[in-house]
């Protein structure tokens, strides 16, 4: 059971939510335009990109205990793996069964949507790895915020929608972008919290190449540029969606007031859990505004 226990810690559940919020976009935007659901397709999209995002959330704990980046001082939910060398094996082990279990819920995609799902999905699978291995990581290079915008935004959004209607959408896009944006305060905030540990463990994230200062730039941008681009929305036929999802910008204050006002701390767990509440608030009443719509 403490292994069980362990395992599930260490698949990040607030971060699982990052995957939800584009799915649930996906599927409003879907509705409103063919008048079906397509829930069995969703759901396939789903268990795939959750899939991917524990293995990504096991590579990066396993491969952190390898490197000994995590510390005595680590403010983020405890991790196991650069103390048991037993778990670390078994997680390592854990992320290539997901990867594989990614891989055959993605077929059921490839075979709707053909050739340009594969080439999007194959470089996710890989990407799972790289996120944390090799030198040039992603996470320790601080290129990983163009990789979540993309990924956990653009790429499931309009992945989605091409594959029930075979069109190249433009709004698909930039409704993912939005998401996208959200989705990186997660990061942007994980960063912070993380910014001295990361120091001392050479991490290079852009919190480390460029202060905290920058940093909060950033979680301005990703909060709140997706509330401007809804003025957009107030002008055309996603009126509805665009408006209700308006109502979660206190939200958005709120958060990003808390950041910019509090030190790194354990408090900043918590403000995680809130911005992945707030990505998933926001994607759910965009969505419901397009169903009513």
């Amino acid at each position: 059971m403490k292994t069980l226990h362990q395992v599930l810690l260490a698949t990040r559940p607030k971060t699982l939510l990052a995957i939800v919020g584009p799915l649930v976009l996906s599927a409003g935007l879907i509705k409103f335009y063919t008048g079906s659901f397509y829930v069995y397709l969703i759901l396939m999209a789903l268990l795939s990109a959750t899939c991917i995002q524990i293995a990504t959330n096991f590579f990066n704990d396993a491969l952190d205990g390898e490197q000994l980046r995590d510390t005595k001082d680590r403010l983020g939910p405890e991790r196991f793996s650069s103390t048991d060398k037993k778990f670390l094996k078994l997680i390592k082990t854990l992320a290539f069964v997901f990867l594989a279990l990614a891989f055959l819920f993605g077929l059921i995609l490839v075979k709707k949507g053909g050739l340009v799902v594969l080439l999007i999905g194959i470089p996710a699978l890989f990407l799972a790895y790289l996120y944390t291995g090799t030198r040039f990581s992603l996470s320790t290079n601080g290129i990983a915020d163009g990789f979540v915008v993309f990924y956990f935004g653009v790429v499931p959004v309009w992945t989605m929608f091409y594959i029930v209607t075979g069109a190249m959408s433009f709004y698909a896009a930039l409704i993912g972008f939005q998401c996208g944006l959200l989705a990186n305060t997660l990061l942007v905030v994980n960063n912070l919290r993380d910014q001295y540990e990361d120091e001392k463990t050479l991490k290079k994230t852009l919190v480390v190449r460029f202060g905290r200062t920058f940093a909060l730039g950033l979680l301005f941008v990703c909060f709140f540029t997706p509330y401007f681009v809804n003025i957009y929305w107030l002008k055309s036929e996603f009126f509805r969606a665009g408006l209700w999802s308006f109502s979660t910008l206190p939200i958005a204050i709120m958060l990003f007031y808390l950041v910019y006002t509090t030190k790194p701390s354990k408090i900043y767990n918590v403000y995680l859990g809130l911005c992945s509440l707030n990505l998933l608030a926001f994607c759910t009443l965009f969505s419901l505004g397009l169903i009513s719509s």
